[in-house]
């Protein structure tokens, strides 16, 4: 008796399982305005971007990330070397000495010490960039007039990233002024809505090559825990992307070999034997073999 009952509840649990996979499956390429956070202000300026199913906006990935456990202070900052640091603003100058230059100067402070960031002609970022924001910058170090300083380094507000996991902070672009933070926000309801998908490749060949699932790929790349997650989650990625493009070619090719069957047209051998007796010259081993063929 008791038997029959386990054996009835598992039955029960495999089937809401199933249930669940094939729900997020199909909410996978449902309306993205089913997703928390998404309003209908919202779904209409992401559908100007092309984003009108949750499939989509997984789709957008982060634009970089940042090693939090490769970030140094200012005081480590070698100069001459190419490194990435973590500070707040304390001041932005933007000077224009001529015509067709502009220059932003900002001034950065961490707990170790200064940095001068000079950016040529990229007035947007006086816009952007303001005093007490949290940056990381990436560039090579220099050193002129008393301070250490980089050109036109890759800077970006920490305010935008979000909240980071583990030591990965990832970086997503903006949609039709939809900042970072919203999108990244979507993105992380998206992944919920999803979670248990089906995944199209089968088991056997993501063992053959040590691919991670569907949905551990999109969750890795937008919310990666290493570096390692990231490279994990692309490979994955992209081995699905040419998995799914070589099936589609060979799809087309066999329709159209069954579309327009090829023409066999048969020879005369004792035409061609007698064309071969009448060269003045005897046919290599390469073209005796063409002739036959």
């Amino acid at each position: 008796m008791r038997e029959g009952i386990a054996s009835f509840q598992t039955k029960k649990a495999a089937q809401k399982r199933g249930s669940d996979r094939l729900s997020a499956t199909l909410r996978f390429d449902g309306p993205v305005e089913a997703v928390s956070q998404v309003s209908p202000q919202r779904a209409c300026a992401l559908a100007v971007r092309g984003i009108e199913v949750v499939r989509d906006l997984l789709d957008r990935f982060p634009r970089r990330y940042l090693d939090m456990s490769q970030v140094v202070t200012i005081a480590q900052a070698t100069i001459g070397l190419s490194c990435t640091l973590v500070a707040r603003i304390y001041e932005t100058k933007v000077k224009k000495p001529r015509r067709n230059l502009n220059i932003l100067e900002i001034t950065l402070l961490d707990s170790t010490g200064t940095l001068i960031v000079t950016c040529f002609n990229q007035p947007w970022l006086a816009d952007k960039l303001h005093k007490d924001d949290l940056v990381s910058v990436s560039g090579t170090i220099e050193f002129n007039y008393g301070f250490k300083r980089t050109t036109n380094p890759i800077i970006t507000r920490l305010e935008d990233a979000g909240e980071a996991h583990g030591i990965i902070q990832a970086f997503h672009g903006s949609i039709n002024k939809l900042s970072p933070s919203i999108v990244k926000r979507m993105i992380a309801h998206a992944l919920e809505e999803v979670r248990g998908l089906y995944d199209p490749l089968p088991l056997s060949l993501r063992e053959r090559y040590r691919l991670c699932s569907r949905y551990q790929a999109y969750r890795a790349i937008h919310f990666p825990e290493s570096i390692g997650e990231v490279d994990m989650a692309r490979r994955r990625l992209l081995y699905e992307e040419l998995f799914f493009l070589e099936l589609q070619l060979i799809t087309e090719q066999r329709e159209h070999a069954l579309q327009f069957p090829g023409f066999e047209q048969g020879a005369d051998e004792a035409l061609v034997n007698e064309l071969a007796q009448v060269l003045p010259f005897e046919l290599t081993r390469e073209q005796a073999g063409a002739r036959d063929e």
